[in-house]
């Protein structure tokens, strides 16, 4: 196919697997930000052209979902890409919606046809593999993978503001939301906690750990919604965040394929389990069987020796 690909960008800079989904399908790669001025110079490090939609500091992403759907309908747009960030979602949603369009979710590739695009995506929690032809405007929901690092550095794009009324909706409390917000899609290295991890005091140690590593923290299921110890946005796996970071540490995490398929992209997985037949042992890369409560605190002595 030729012609232009827009990407949705609302929620952070890790946008790599956006842009070069978006150069395999060839013509000139636009993005419509929804953000700070920041994010949006960001993302012109790696595209041919930003539109901006300038959010204020109280007002949510999604507010500006119909503006972002108006300006695109505006623009002829016919291929949307957008990441799993929960605005980015919303704002693909009216995209998809003014435009007529399906929204296809999970997906893995994607191919220029003559007259549309391949699509291949995760189907059935992950276990299989569909693939779609798409002859029409369609928008394409997929793990926005790394942070926007352009190699080689190019010229960044011209940030062309465009407006856009927001719906009536204010963030009443601005500052305790920014900060429960975590990078995880960005982050190089995270570390998981499972049902392993004895009590939610232990997360000091877990965090010694994260910040002796440079890594960010994330969980299984159990430990965000059963448990409580941890925010849902952390949470790995089928329903939650799909992440794929250079290192993924999983510590006291059985392996399920509900949690697995959450970082299934990672470069390189390290397990630490009591138990020699966790299915996570035989998925990772290197493995530890031992007590997470004596492993922890050896590798932290190790990272912050002199």
């Amino acid at each position: 196919m030729t012609g232009r690909v827009w990407l949705i960008v609302a929620d952070d800079t890790a946008i790599g697997g956006l842009v070069n989904a978006g150069r395999v399908l060839g013509g000139e790669l636009a993005a419509v930000v929804v953000g700070d001025r920041r994010l949006a110079d960001v993302v012109a490090g790696a595209v041919d052209r930003v539109d901006w939609l300038a959010c204020r500091s109280d007002t949510p992403a999604e507010a500006y979902a119909s503006a972002a759907a108006a300006h695109l309908a505006g623009a002829g747009a016919t291929v949307v890409l957008a990441g799993t960030g929960p605005a980015s979602r919303v704002v693909l949603g009216a995209v998809a919606a003014g435009l007529g369009a399906p929204v296809l979710a999970n997906v893995r590739d994607v191919a220029a046809t003559g007259d549309g695009v391949r699509v291949t995506r995760l189907v059935y929690g992950g276990i299989a593999v569909e693939h779609d032809r798409v002859a029409g405007p369609v928008g394409l929901l997929l793990d926005p993978g790394r942070r926007v690092d352009p190699d080689p550095p190019r010229t960044p794009a011209p940030v062309r503001t465009v407006g856009g009324l927001a719906l009536p909706v204010t963030c009443t409390d601005p500052g305790s939301l920014a900060a429960e917000e975590h990078d995880l899609a960005a982050a190089t290295r995270v570390i998981g906690v499972g049902r392993g991890l004895r009590g939610k005091e232990d997360l000091g140690l877990v965090g010694a750990l994260a910040r002796a590593l440079g890594a960010e923290v994330a969980c299984s299921r159990p430990v965000a919604e059963d448990r409580g110890w941890l925010p849902r946005d952390r949470y790995l796996g089928v329903s939650g965040r799909r992440i794929a970071p250079r290192l993924y540490l999983a510590l006291g995490i059985s392996g399920q394929l509900q949690h697995m398929i959450g970082v299934r992209d990672a470069t390189t997985i390290v397990a630490v389990n009591t138990d020699p037949a966790a299915p996570v042992i035989e998925q990772s890369d290197f493995s530890v069987v031992g007590d997470l409560y004596a492993v922890v605190p050896a590798l932290i002595d190790q990272l912050t020796r002199p």
